[in-house]
């Protein structure tokens, strides 16, 4: 693993973009060192979301991590195999290379970080951080799980679903090549069989996840608020085998799926709080 010579060893009050060199190619990095030395060896890696959803919590991600590092938290940001500024086509995207890439991630932070290591994940990204727990063994102080996809096969058939819906207002929805299609790509994005496959085979709502705490943060229309029958099911399932779950709810719009990009406020705020050590 080799990183490019930009200082990025250095405190410094703004991000620091580089590019982590690896096996399969370069994956386009944004550290944000801490701005005090207050709590600066405490660490969050950010794991994001995935395909279109990735792109609509962009700005979310980059202004949590800009917060985070004010108070004090380093935050590491990296782009996984063909996702964003790094190597690769979506296409070429790999389930097990991405844990690779977390791992590498994870290896950049304790070189520089001598305390806590927490984990923040975005929708999908919960998969990958609860495998990279359980699989892999990573030592975590706190997770922090924004609106979390537990289910794969759940989630890629919403994604589906929700192109077949939009094929069908378009002339060409009775086409049997974009039916075919529909299977292989999703929202524009490319997807290779394997990783379809990959994710449609993960579900983490019977896992035990080792960490100090896991906090579920759930964005709702209004308050007060309780979960939908099936994500209160899984908050039980985790409640009943030991998980450290505390769910906040808070009021915001779902900046992942809107129209155009937005932000929230109060999902800002819940989620600092949370490495803070204010939640």
């Amino acid at each position: 693993m080799k990183v490019a010579s930009l200082g990025a060893d250095t405190v410094r009050p703004f991000p620091i973009p580089f590019f982590l060199a690896l096996e399969s190619g370069q994956r386009f990095c944004l550290y944000h060192p801490a701005a005090s030395t207050r709590s600066s060896s405490d660490c969050v890696l950010h794991i994001h979301a995935f395909a279109e959803e990735m792109n609509k919590c962009r700005r979310s991600a980059a202004l949590l991590a800009r917060k985070l590092a004010n108070e004090g938290i380093a935050v590491l940001q990296i782009d996984l195999l063909g996702c964003g500024d790094s190597s690769g086509e979506f296409a070429d995207a790999d389930w097990t290379i991405w844990q690779q890439d977390l791992l590498a991630a994870m290896q950049y932070l304790r070189q520089r970080h001598e305390g806590k290591l927490h984990l923040w994940a975005d929708r999908l990204g919960t998969l990958l951080a609860a495998e990279l727990i359980t699989t892999h063994n990573a030592q975590i102080d706190q997770i922090l799980l924004s609106q979390p996809v537990f289910d794969g096969d759940q989630y890629i058939h919403q994604l589906q679903r929700s192109l077949v819906a939009r094929a069908m207002l378009n002339p060409q929805g009775s086409d049997a090549a974009l039916v075919t299609k529909l299977h292989t790509e999703i929202a524009g994005y490319e997807l290779s069989d394997a990783l379809i496959h990959a994710i449609r085979n993960l579900s983490i709502s019977n896992n035990a996840l080792a960490a100090r705490q896991i906090h579920w943060i759930e964005i709702v229309k209004q308050l007060p608020a309780t979960l939908p029958p099936a994500r209160q099911k899984v908050f039980d399932q985790w409640r009943e085998i030991g998980n450290p779950i505390q769910l906040h709810c808070v009021q915001g719009e779902p900046f992942w799926q809107t129209p155009e990009v937005c932000t929230s406020e109060t999902w800002l705020a819940a989620c600092a709080a949370v490495f803070t050590d204010q939640a």
